[in-house]
């Protein structure tokens, strides 16, 4: 009975993230690559977006910042805002004067994906932007750092802390990297799928794998994750989890040689069948697709993606140096 009450509970679950998910940007840095030199600030808090627009006058010879703010259509997945140019206002150094602002018509904004979207200011120009990552758009760069993910909902939660180090050049996007719990064998390995995502896999015990197949931004990931024993298969629905960057790559190297103590006292086997028997919710039924940012997603391709990286499992672990104790 109980099982069953986890199961509603979980299907429930499921259906509410499926419904509830709107693409949001992430805060930062957005350029239109084609078009280096100018670019635009996006600060999201709550349901409102403020933008700052970094450009130049009519003539090209000086610089200028427009502004706009509106809020989030979570329906959409756009915002409509006022355009705005400023005019009379303080230099550095200069006494303090209110600037004086001009609206130019109104900008809209759309976005394909927590990176991606475009731009329509005043007249109809359209332009496509996308996050601005210093380290460039692959994953295997891009994604480099220490993450702290949490899966689950409704008071169940589980906690992943992971490290991902570096690119593995026999896999095409691939990266490696380690669980950070105070144990060398914890290795994970990653790609990217052909839709965007991007599929990790995690070796979480001597009995367990996690696996994970997300959206990804510069500092965020939103997707869903399966943990399941190693002697079976990925199956169910997964449960939904995000991701928020802890350091990125040069500071988490800083950082490794900091000790991080394991508590022996806590079972990770049994918190881990916990956590498998609630990811596997739903393998009963004919599970063919799941939504990940109101992205429909086959379930057959992450399970074949992750196929893919548990071959890989051995390659990643002598990179690293560490040994399969299972």
């Amino acid at each position: 009975m109980k099982r069953i009450e986890r199961l509603v509970v979980a299907c429930a679950l499921l259906c509410f993230f499926a419904s509830a998910k709107a693409v949001l940007p992430e805060s930062g840095l957005w350029y239109n690559p084609a078009e280096s030199g100018r670019g635009y600030g996006i600060e999201v808090q709550d349901d409102r977006m403020f933008v700052t627009y970094y450009a130049y006058d009519d003539s090209g010879a000086t610089s200028a910042f427009y502004t706009s703010l509106g809020r989030i259509d979570l329906a959409s997945d756009s915002v409509i805002a006022d355009f705005y140019a400023f005019g009379n206002g303080q230099c550095f150094g200069c006494a303090y004067r209110s600037p004086v602002p001009t609206s130019l018509g109104q900008a809209v904004f759309r976005f394909t994906s927590m990176k991606t979207g475009t731009i329509t200011l005043p007249g109809s120009l359209v332009i496509p932007i996308r996050r601005q990552l210093f380290a460039g758009f692959a994953p295997n760069a891009a994604l480099l750092g220490t993450w702290h993910l949490t899966t689950g909902a409704f008071g169940l939660y589980f906690g992943d802390a992971l490290w991902l180090q570096q690119p593995i050049g026999e896999l095409e996007g691939g990266f490696a990297g380690r669980v950070i719990d105070g144990s060398s064998q914890r290795i994970l390995v990653g790609q990217p799928l052909d839709d965007g995502l991007v599929a990790i896999l995690v070796d979480s015990s001597t009995s367990f794998y996690t696996a994970y197949a997300f959206e990804w931004a510069g500092n965020r990931w939103v997707g869903r994750s399966w943990t399941y024993r190693k002697t079976e298969t990925l199956s169910g629905d997964g449960l939904p989890f995000f991701a928020s960057r802890l350091l990125g790559k040069n500071l988490s190297e800083q950082s490794s040689s900091v000790e991080v103590p394991k508590n022996a006292a806590i079972d990770a086997e049994a918190l881990l069948e916990l956590r498998a028997e609630a990811s596997a919710s739903g393998a009963g039924a004919e599970v063919t697709s799941f939504k990940i940012e109101r992205r429909e997603v086959s379930r057959a391709e992450v399970a074949d993606a992750i196929s893919r990286l548990r071959d890989r499992m051995v390659e990643a672990k002598r990179m690293l140096g560490a040994h399969d104790p299972s």
